[in-house]
């Protein structure tokens, strides 16, 4: 954990505790509603999941790892992506070698 590091870490957290207020501000709910809410929340699978990405912010590991295991999940779509494409190129690019119908390519083929 480099130090260059946790200033980005601690730039990253001021923001998103300004931009949790200003949310919360325009929306007219008070601190102790968010939190009332949360607790509330947290009883469920989605609830849980989304407290635990907010209170990562507040953990230097714990927010790590939350990006570590982004960065992993989104190289593998974008594997399956690039895959896929591969896949695709290849299955046109076999179509457009095979000679067309009833060109003499094609006839001379045939008749071998």
């Amino acid at each position: 954990n480099k130090f260059a590091y946790t200033e980005v870490y601690d730039a990253f957290k001021e923001m998103v505790e300004s931009l949790l207020q200003m949310f919360l501000e325009d929306m007219g709910v008070s601190v102790e509603q968010f939190t009332t809410v949360c607790e509330k929340a947290g009883h469920t699978n989605t609830g849980r999941e989304a407290l635990e990405a907010i209170l990562a912010v507040e953990d230097y590991v714990s927010f790590k790892k939350m990006m570590v295991k982004r960065n992993c999940e989104l190289e593998y779509e974008a594997m399956k992506m690039l895959q896929a494409l591969s896949e695709q190129i290849a299955a046109e690019h076999s179509v457009k070698a095979e000679p067309p119908a009833g060109s003499e390519v094609a006839e001379a083929e045939v008749a071998k």
